[in-house]
């Protein structure tokens, strides 16, 4: 959950771009083991409940995009700072 401590909170100003990350990391370090659907969807299950019960947020809002993606290397200036990575197409480019 290193991802949540390297939020900064200059650039991060929406809450639940917070939650957005928690649910990131959540997938990454939980999610990507799993080994079935079945078991996919039981932590899909776990976070909406978790979302709803504990942040008090539709898990819908949360979910919005085909992924949830956070990285270090987004900003054009240099300067490295974890943050939501709105665009697939933009990441693409700048990993190519």
């Amino acid at each position: 959950f290193q991802g949540i401590c390297s939020l900064k909170s200059k650039k991060v100003t929406d809450p639940l771009v917070a939650i957005r990350c928690f649910c990131h990391e959540n997938v990454r370090v939980y999610g990507d083991r799993l080994t079935t659907d079945e078991d996919r969807a039981w932590l899909r299950g776990k976070l909406d409940g978790q979302l709803s019960t504990s942040f008090g947020i539709d898990p819908v809002k949360v979910f919005d995009k085909e992924r949830l993606v956070f990285a270090d290397f987004m900003s054009s200036s240099g300067d490295r700072f974890y943050s939501e990575v709105d665009s697939m197409a933009a990441m693409k480019t700048i990993m190519e």
